[in-house]
């Protein structure tokens, strides 16, 4: 396992959500971020199974398009989660909310994000397959599987957008 050592204390999951915290994105450019951090240092072979958590509470939010599926987090997502909330020791629980993933397509590219049941309860009510929606996640890093990254953006709160924006 790669540990970026950096321990902070979460406020996200408490009272009031502090959208102002998060930093405007893409999930192609975080995406990318964390394949250059996961390739360093390059003479380190990695092992499926292996991870990368970062560790530094890395906020951000992504203009995304819902698609509407969703599935069950595997079982290596889920154990990414709880080393995860080891590692940034959140004021709150983290890992047993995030038990679901939610396909959002960026650019063309589809990809699978765990949301928490909290947040994912108003999805079916709020948002429409094909409509765009403000994601605010958590750049937490990714496991890797059969030689590639499949990485970990744990979505905490969304907001749908007007069709006329």
């Amino acid at each position: 396992m790669i540990l970026a050592v950096t321990t902070v204390s979460s406020s996200t999951l408490a009272q009031g959500f502090p959208y102002q915290s998060f930093e405007h994105s893409s999930l192609g450019v975080v995406t990318a971020e964390l394949s250059n951090l996961a390739d360093d240092p390059p003479d380190k072979p990695h092992s499926t199974g292996s991870e990368v958590i970062i560790a530094k509470i890395q906020r951000i939010v992504v203009r995304v398009t819902y698609r509407g599926p969703h599935r069950p987090a595997d079982q290596a997502t889920a154990k990414f989660i709880q080393d995860y909330e080891k590692a940034i020791q959140p004021a709150q629980a983290l890992a047993s909310r995030y038990e679901e993933e939610y396909l959002f397509e960026e650019g063309g590219k589809e990809y699978w994000l765990q949301v928490q049941k909290p947040v994912a309860a108003y999805f079916e009510r709020e948002l429409r397959p094909g409509e765009p929606v403000d994601l605010y996640a958590l750049a937490a890093g990714g496991v890797l599987e059969n030689g590639t990254w499949r990485w970990v953006i744990p979505v905490e709160e969304f907001q749908s957008i007007p069709i006329s924006q």
